[in-house]
């Protein structure tokens, strides 16, 4: 793969990220700053965190994507705990979504960018969904 396959790649992964973060950060624009634990650049950076450990498990060992993978879930759970005793609210599905964006960034860098551009369309609209239900 050339460089600028590497950066087209890369990119899409971002846009990948940054959707399903629009969407989580619109859903908690009424928390503080500080108070939120991912939004737009924190979903951005997991879904490039994504595409990087594909890259990267591509030249050097798939199992470097279980153990980024397995990073990611503890530290994401650690916020997830510290949010619970904040806001009491027992949700996981921004655990889930986060887990989801990382996963679509990798599969942008396996060559599956229809799958993964439709699989963040498809996120984000059941995120929206949930959003919309949730008022009225």
């Amino acid at each position: 793969m050339t460089e600028l396959e590497n950066f087209k790649l890369l990119g899409i992964t971002l846009a990948i990220g940054l959707l399903i973060g629009l969407e989580r950060g619109w859903r908690n624009r009424d928390r503080g700053e500080g108070m939120r634990v991912a939004g737009l650049r924190t979903y951005g950076m997991i879904s490039l965190l994504g595409g990087l450990s594909g890259m990267l498990a591509q030249q050097v060992d798939a199992f470097l994507m279980g153990f980024v993978f397995l990073g990611l879930t503890s530290v994401l759970l650690l916020a997830y705990s510290k949010s619970v005793d904040k806001f009491e609210d027992f949700s996981i599905t921004s655990v889930i979504a986060s887990l989801i964006t990382f996963t679509l960034g990798a599969l942008t860098v396996f060559g599956h960018i229809t799958l993964a551009s439709a699989g963040a369309v498809v996120i984000t609209s059941l995120l929206v969904l949930n959003c919309c239900s949730m008022v009225g």
